[in-house]
C-alpha cells in the first residue's frame, strides 16, 4: 500500500500566512516612509527586503491554498509540491535584492554622498521591526511544524534573517547619528550579506 504525504491544514496555514503578509505590508510601508524622510540606504535595504517578503509571503499564501486541495485526476498525490515552488521562488527573490543592495552600497561608499538625516522615528521603527520579526518567525515556525507546511517553514526562515538585518540597520542609524556617516552604507552591505546567507539556507 502506498503512503501519501498528507497536505497541511489549509485553513490554519492560510490564516497564518495571511496574517504574516498583512503585517509585513504595514512594516514595508513604514520603512519606505522612513527611507523617504531620511535617505538612509540601510533603511532602504530593509524596506526592499520587506518588499521581497511581501512577494514571498504572497506566494506562501497561494502555495498553502493549493497544497491544501485534495488529490484529483491530474494530481494523484495532492498539490503539496506547490510549496516547494514557493520556497524556491523566495530564494531567487532574495538574490535579486542582494545584488541591488550591494551595488548601491558600493556606489555610495565610493562617492561623496551626504549622510542620511536620521531621526527618532527611523530608529524607533527599526527597533520595533526587529521585535515584530521575532514574533513573526516564532509564530510561523510553530504553525509550519504543526501543519507540516514546507512553505510556512521556508517563510519563517526567510523572516529570521530580517531580525538580524533590522538590528544592523538600527545600529547603523545610531552610528550615523553619532557622526559616522559611512555606517549607513556599511550597514547596508551587512544586510546584503545576511540576505545572501538566508538565500543559501533556503
Amino acid at each position: 500500500m502506498a503512503f501519501r504525504r498528507s497536505a497541511p491544514n489549509g485553513s490554519r496555514a492560510q490564516r497564518v500566512a495571511g496574517a504574516a503578509l498583512a503585517l509585513t505590508g504595514v512594516l514595508a510601508a513604514l520603512k519606505f516612509a522612513a527611507w523617504t524622510a531620511t535617505g538612509s540606504l540601510a533603511i532602504l535595504s530593509q524596506a526592499l527586503d520587506s518588499l521581497v517578503d511581501i512577494i514571498g509571503l504572497a506566494l506562501v499564501f497561494l502555495a498553502v491554498r493549493i497544497a491544501g486541495k485534495p488529490a484529483d485526476a491530474h494530481h494523484h498525490y495532492g498539490h503539496a509540491k506547490a510549496e516547494n515552488l514557493a520556497a524556491f521562488t523566495q530564494t531567487l527573490l532574495l538574490g535579486v535584492v542582494l545584488a541591488g543592495v550591494v551595488l548601491e552600497a558600493v556606489t555610495r561608499l565610493g562617492g561623496r554622498v551626504a549622510a542620511p538625516d536620521v531621526n527618532a522615528f527611523a530608529i524607533a521603527l527599526m527597533a520595533v521591526s526587529a521585535a515584530v520579526d521575532v514574533l513573526r518567525v516564532r509564530f510561523m515556525t510553530v504553525a509550519g511544524k504543526a501543519e507540516r507546511s514546507e512553505a510556512l517553514q521556508a517563510g519563517a526562515l526567510n523572516l529570521a534573517g530580517d531580525v538580524g538585518t533590522a538590528v544592523v540597520a538600527l545600529l547603523a542609524l545610531i552610528l550615523v547619528q553619532a557622526g559616522l556617516r559611512s555606517a549607513d552604507a556599511v550597514g547596508a552591505l551587512v544586510v546584503a550579506a545576511a540576505v545572501a546567507v538566508a538565500a543559501f539556507r533556503l
